[in-house]
């Protein structure tokens, strides 16, 4: 186990802080709906037409898909999942977007920034499998 050791001085004490950091990726996820759309009509989504400064949210893109993620509340059920190991997204929503774009313009006066996850280690495996193994039919 390796610590972290660091004194800090708050006036005449001493304290010294010890902590221990242990990374637990997720075991799997289980993506429960996937909800494919044409490019426009995913980034309209983003956009409320009467509401000032929208959008805020940035899109992410990885491996040609732009896509979005929901996730459950926080009940004692998700939590015990989670503490497995495993994660459940109710829906993931996408488009095919075969060429990264730092944005994409909406309207005149409206752009949405675009966030190239590739190199996650979820998204971009998750953006490869999808790809490979989602068809609309």
């Amino acid at each position: 186990m390796e610590y972290y050791n660091r004194k800090i001085n708050y006036s005449e004490d001493i304290l010294e802080i010890m902590v221990e950091f242990e990374y637990h990726p997720w075991e799997k996820i289980i993506i429960h709906e996937i909800i494919e759309y044409e490019v426009n009509d995913f980034t309209s989504q983003f956009y409320v037409k009467n509401q000032k400064d929208s959008p805020k949210i940035p899109i992410m893109w990885s491996n040609g898909i732009i896509f979005m993620i929901t996730s459950f509340p926080q009940t004692p059920e998700v939590i015990k999942e989670q503490m497995k190991g495993i994660l459940h997204w109710p829906n993931l929503h996408f488009a095919r977007m075969p060429e990264y774009r730092q944005s994409i313009q909406l309207s005149r006066n409206v752009k949405i920034s675009v966030i190239d996850v590739s190199n996650h280690k979820i998204f971009g495996p998750m953006s490869k499998w999808l790809k490979e193994n989602y068809r609309v039919r």
